[in-house]
């Protein structure tokens, strides 16, 4: 019984929202750090590459975080091609080094 009031207390709380995380969570955080309006072309194609990923089964291996981070960095690539793609501070609030995005985006 103690169980069951606790379970729901906890449900209460979150208001039943529970949910995993896809990438596009991580992709509207990523392009606020990165400076990427949402309604810009790098944000259009940045949405546009994680919406991709969902129907390839070879990508369910990847985290929607490390998908969102290649998309960013992908669409940089396509929109600024002068700009560095992958910043220190794109590294820094996403944990992922230049390397660890790499493979993503190939």
């Amino acid at each position: 019984k103690q169980i069951r009031v606790t379970e729901r207390f906890m449900l209460t709380s979150l208001e039943f929202k529970l949910t995993t995380p896809s990438s596009l969570v991580f992709l509207s955080q990523f392009c606020k750090v990165a400076g990427v309006a949402p309604r810009s072309d790098a944000g259009h194609i940045s949405g546009y590459l994680a919406e991709l990923t969902l129907g390839e089964y070879k990508m369910l291996s990847a985290l929607p975080s490390t998908i969102a981070a290649a998309a960013v960095c992908l669409a940089r690539v396509l929109t600024h091609p002068c700009e560095e793609p992958w910043t220190n501070e794109l590294a820094h609030h996403t944990g992922y080094s230049d390397a660890a995005v790499h493979p993503c985006v190939c």
